[in-house]
């Protein structure tokens, strides 16, 4: 049984959380920003307030102002959500590869002068 600082049986029934990696990578802080950024300025040119967008979207107005403050990620159904009460494409700019742990020794740091600058305007050109 783990013991407390003094010495004594932990006796709590508490779980200890283990911080998740993936929330302090610098891939999900970059999408977190960037997605932030792009939902903001929308919501802002169209004139909506935080309440109002998150009314609509059926969020917490506190998960939506995290949201936009790069805090956190929405889920997909939430973007997807967000993204069409906002009159937005959800497609994302590509990361840049120094942020993609792993696969920046299979790809080349050249992208040819063709390619989209995103998944969906590939997906929408073929």
């Amino acid at each position: 049984m783990p013991e407390t600082k003094a010495g004594h049986p932990d006796i709590s029934r508490k779980k200890k959380r283990k911080k998740r990696a993936g929330k302090t990578s610098p891939l999900y802080q970059y999408l977190s920003l960037e997605i932030g950024k792009r939902l903001r300025a929308q919501r802002l040119s169209l004139g909506l307030t935080l309440s109002e967008l998150s009314d609509a979207a059926g969020i917490s107005l506190s998960f939506l102002s995290d949201i936009e403050h790069g805090r956190t990620l929405p889920g997909l159904e939430t973007f997807c959500v967000l993204c069409h009460l906002l009159r937005l494409s959800p497609d994302l700019p590509a990361p840049p590869l120094s942020l993609l742990s792993g696969t920046s020794a299979k790809l080349s740091e050249e992208r040819p002068e063709n390619a989209p600058s995103s998944f969906s305007q590939e997906y929408l050109q073929e």
